[in-house]
Formats: structure tokens, C-alpha cells, sequence
């Protein structure tokens, strides 16, 4: 915003003046304290961003910094009978919508590299999600060659073969036994050859004196 005011006072060199700075000071804790979706921020951003450039222009063209005004209402430019050209008025007064349109510009020029940068990166992914699916589906023909490799090699026609050029047989119905144990993995085994009595004798002993010689080492 531009103001321009006619005045008797000298002009003096640019800075801020507040007006009502109490009441500014608590509007804007107030304010950006309930402003949750950060639009009032934004919108802040702007506005010192179109004073800026207002500022920066009055700057380029009198050499010196103008007197900026703080209010309840907002920044405004303040130009103590100033007399300018209207080429001069219409930099001043395009200055600060310039800069708004340069910040979004360049805002704007950000999100694009951001995008096209994601979508190289997302493009590079859809290669290797291609490549990483190739390699699966050879591993997958590999697997199935060496699964049938495998079956060949352990054919049961050719054990049968093998077994019965050895002289092996498959046992009958009546060669085949079943044994239920009553008790879990437990299993009793009777010799049928008990031996004469020297032989357990022999044996008895031998088992004695390997119990005194354990004993005495």
C-alpha cells in the first residue's frame, strides 16, 4: 500500500514508525496463535514481501530508504510530499506486485525442478523393478530346469531297473512285518544265541577286570 501525504514537516531519513504497537503487538500473538492451517503466515510473507519491493524500488530511485508505517490495518509506504513523475508513481506502485509474482515465480520453478527431479528418480525405480523382475523370471526357468534336471537323475523307473539288474526283488505282502511297541520308542531285544556257559563265564570275567583296572587308574 501507498500513501501519499502532503506535509509541512522535513523529510527525514526512512524507517519504521508504529502506530498502535500494543494493539498490533497482541492482534498478531492472538492471531498466529489460532491460526492452526499457517495461512495468516503466508499471508505475512506476502505482505512484507510487496512492501519490500515498494521499499526497494523508492531505494533505486531517491537513494535513500522510505519511512515505513506499522498499523492495525497493516505496512504501508509513507511519501512526505514527495512530487514524482508518473513514470516514477507506476514503478512505485508495480514494484510490490512484481516482487509478489517474482516469489511465486520463483516458488513455482522450485516445485517444478522437485517434480521432474521425483520423476527421474521414479523412472530410474521403474528400471530396476524391471530389471529386478527379469532377473526373477530366469532364476525362475533356472529352478525348473535344475527341479527336472533333478527328477531325471533320481528317476524311480531307473532305480527299479538298477535294483532288480542287481538281483533285488520287491518284497511280497507276506515278507512285510509290523510291530506295535507298547511303550514309546522303547524296544526289548532277546539273543537267541545265549552262548555256552564258558563263553559267559569268560565274559563275566573279563568285564571284572576291567571294572578293577578302571577302579585302580
Amino acid at each position: 500500500m501507498i500513501r501519499r501525504q502532503r506535509c509541512s514537516m522535513p523529510r527525514r531519513p526512512g524507517g519504521l514508525r508504529w502506530r498502535r504497537p500494543l494493539t498490533v503487538l497482541l492482534g498478531l500473538t492472538v492471531l498466529l496463535a489460532l491460526d492452526g492451517s499457517g495461512i495468516l503466515r503466508v499471508g505475512l510473507g506476502c505482505a512484507l514481501l510487496h512492501e519490500s519491493g515498494h521499499a526497494l524500488m523508492y531505494r533505486l530511485l531517491w537513494h535513500h530508504w522510505p519511512e515505513l508505517e506499522i498499523s492495525p490495518l497493516g505496512i504501508c509506504l509513507r511519501l512526505r510530499g514527495l512530487l514524482m513523475t508518473p513514470a516514477q508513481e507506476l514503478l512505485l506502485a508495480a514494484a510490490g506486485p512484481l516482487a509478489n509474482l517474482l516469489a511465486c515465480a520463483a516458488v513455482l520453478t522450485g516445485l517444478v525442478v522437485v517434480l521432474l527431479m521425483g520423476y527421474v528418480r521414479l523412472t530410474e525405480v521403474s528400471a530396476d523393478i524391471s530389471q529386478i523382475k527379469t532377473e526373477m523370471g530366469q532364476l525362475e526357468e533356472r529352478h525348473v530346469a535344475l527341479l527336472t534336471q533333478y527328477e531325471k537323475t533320481f528317476d524311480l523307473a531307473t532305480v527299479k531297473r538298477v535294483a532288480e539288474e542287481a538281483g533285488m526283488t520287491k518284497p511280497t505282502a507276506g515278507q512285510v512285518e509290523y510291530l506295535e511297541l507298547p511303550a514309546a520308542d522303547s524296544t526289548v531285544v532277546y539273543r537267541s544265541d545265549a552262548g555256552t556257559a564258558l563263553e559267559n563265564i569268560a565274559e563275566s570275567i573279563s568285564r571284572a577286570l576291567g571294572s578293577v583296572v578302571e577302579y585302580f587308574r
